[in-house]
């Protein structure tokens, strides 16, 4: 209790020293002195403490998931790599592995097109349309036409809203980006079935 009043009191203090005094913080023993002094990390948006919040990816899950959230908000492509490494772990807790979706898709890059998608894929319903809400965040010239082949391919299945948001996702790729991709917004499909036309 001490140390993390400790680490309240050092957030609100700040400057170089306090950054040295965190760092030995996140490496504490207790884990709500770690808690308290990634919330200080998110809080500050110290690109110092890059280094030490992805060593923080490996403690407790509380930790974990703000250490995620924090390696968003710094920006820094270099967390990429980790973070997918941790959403390709098999039996990934599914809290864990809305947060890390969510991540990528504010970090940007390319390299987490591949990762997301097979999120979009094999996911829970909530998953997947946090994976969706990513690949819109990850969407550029180059990767207009991967993206709209996994939405096709891979919301079929899914219930009304996921194939909505499939749908509207589409229709905004399309007419943002030059596409190779011929089936037409029309044609989205509504169930994993196609049904046939009535001769």
């Amino acid at each position: 209790w001490v140390r993390t009043r400790a680490a309240d009191a050092l957030g609100r203090i700040g400057g170089p020293r306090v950054v040295e005094s965190i760092v030995a913080l996140i490496k504490d023993e207790d884990e709500f002195v770690r808690r308290a002094a990634i919330e200080i990390v998110n809080a500050t948006k110290d690109p110092a403490m890059f280094d030490h919040l992805l060593v923080s990816l490996d403690s407790d899950w509380w930790v974990q998931e703000r250490a995620i959230d924090a390696l968003a908000e710094l920006g820094n492509k270099r967390a990429v790599p980790a973070l997918i490494r941790m959403l390709d772990k098999p039996a990934q807790e599914e809290a864990l592995t809305l947060v890390l979706v969510r991540a990528l898709g504010k970090l940007g890059s390319g390299a987490a097109v591949r990762p997301v998608i097979e999120k979009l894929k094999t996911g829970s319903d909530n998953v997947r349309r946090e994976a969706l809400t990513a690949l819109a965040s990850l969407v550029d010239e180059s990767r207009a036409d991967t993206i709209l082949i996994a939405l096709t391919q891979h919301t079929a299945d899914g219930g009304a809203e996921l194939r909505q948001l499939a749908g509207e996702m589409s229709a905004r790729i399309r007419a943002s980006y030059a596409t190779g991709i011929n089936t037409p917004p029309g044609c989205w499909p509504r169930t994993g079935q196609e049904t046939r036309p009535a001769r």
